[in-house]
């Protein structure tokens, strides 16, 4: 899968680079077009707000995945330790691995967690440094993706 993205005010998406699926079946592009604007969410197991938000996510994805597609990447880790934290907090919504940090790096990720709000054409429309809870990340979606959620 190759992941294409456009920065702040940027039309012009990039090739970034391939990353693995984490139990799924199918592969989907982060930042190419898209029916749907997406969350994507930036997290490591070693990360203990990473761990609290992730339930968060997960209950968000499920509640608007009609509205909105939430994608988890797994940044600078294996795919074994990655997948475990997966499997532990039975994660439901899509999650990528990112071994390398590219995607991260593009993004200019220095605290984790981090969030992307992505437009559906796959532009960048914020990216959020810090843990966010459900209402948070209901408001956000909201503000910067002018998509209506549930909260």
């Amino acid at each position: 899968m190759t992941l294409a993205f456009s920065g702040c005010g940027s039309g012009d998406g990039e090739a970034v680079t391939e990353l693995p699926v984490i139990g799924l079946a199918e592969t989907r592009a982060i930042g190419a077009p898209s029916d749907l604007p997406r969350v994507v969410n930036l997290w490591a197991t070693w990360c203990a707000p990473c761990r609290r938000e992730l339930p968060e996510f997960d209950a968000f994805a499920a509640a608007n995945g009609d509205v909105v597609e939430v994608i988890g990447i797994n940044v600078g880790e294996d795919e074994a330790s990655a997948l475990g934290l997966v499997r532990e907090l039975d994660l439901g919504f899509t999650q990528l691995l990112d071994v390398d940090a590219t995607l991260s790096e593009r993004f200019a990720v220095v605290l984790m967690p981090s969030t992307a709000f992505l437009r559906s054409d796959g532009s960048v429309a914020f990216v959020q440094a810090g843990a966010l809870d459900r209402e948070g990340l209901a408001e956000l979606t909201v503000e910067h993706l002018g998509v209506d959620v549930d909260g």
